[in-house]
């Protein structure tokens, strides 16, 4: 879901809806109704495109193929060139097409002129570290790892209360005062204790070491057929709890 935090010009979310724009390579278009911003919404019809709802309401966004944008990195699926970053799509020996970057020691600018597995090093394609070895940042690293204390480690690796400065290192990946500890759990809306936000108003979230700390920030909209606002769950909150263990087990 697209997260939109309510502005301070905006009183209450705008509306999206799939209707007919109007125009064939049309596929979005924004309108104030009856007091409210409204976005129809229409498929684009040509295979491949895509559409970025780019333009402020009043304007209409039209289809784009995505073939020519050339932000695919290597390993990933494509069609042909140009899609590509690195305008190499081959075809493997298991018969589908991907990107294809350098491999080992070739030549580099960044890290996505290489190959997966690879990160450019001083202007050269190496292989990432494993677990253990010595990093400087978290792309140095092998995959499910990240860059903690100069050294690669497992995400998620570190328990409550050891000393971390990498979020993605803990368990629990949040960190407060230099240690791993449970992130801030969403305790409602100020005046309520509920998820679904009121116009203009702010959701509060608070932590189980210091229940009397509070953190506000403010509603976010959603792309939906509402004007309803909603609070984004805490780092510390059960719905991203699960969702974490379950990463962590893969």
């Amino acid at each position: 879901m697209l997260a939109v935090v309510l502005s301070d010009g905006l009183s209450k979310c705008p509306r999206y809806r799939c209707q007919e724009v109007g125009s064939k390579d049309a596929c979005a278009k924004g309108e104030m109704l009856m007091g409210e911003v409204v976005y129809s919404l229409q498929p684009c019809r040509r295979p491949g495109d895509i559409c970025d709802i780019i333009h402020p309401f009043g304007q209409i966004d039209t289809c784009a193929a995505y073939s020519s944008r050339g932000t695919l990195f290597p390993g990933e699926y494509c069609r042909n060139d140009k899609e590509c970053i690195s305008s190499k799509c081959v075809t493997t020996d298991e018969r589908i097409r991907v990107c294809r970057g350098n491999d080992e020691n070739g030549i580099c600018g960044e890290d996505e002129d290489c190959n997966p597995g690879l990160s450019c090093q001083h202007k050269v394609c190496k292989s990432v570290a494993s677990l253990g070895a010595a990093c400087d940042a978290d792309k140095r690293c092998s995959a499910a790892a990240v860059c903690e204390g100069g050294k690669c480690v497992k995400i998620g690796s570190k328990k409550k209360g050891e000393n971390a400065a990498t979020p993605a290192a803990c368990a629990t990946f949040y960190i407060s005062k230099g240690k791993c500890a449970t992130g801030p759990k969403l305790h409602g809306v100020k005046g309520s204790n509920k998820e679904a936000c009121p116009s203009n108003q702010l959701c509060t979230y608070t932590f189980d070491a210091a229940p009397t700390e509070e953190i506000a920030t403010p509603c976010s909209c959603g792309m939906t057929d509402t004007t309803e606002a909603f609070c984004i769950p805490g780092r510390g909150d059960i719905h991203l709890d699960n969702v974490r263990l379950r990463w962590l087990i893969m």
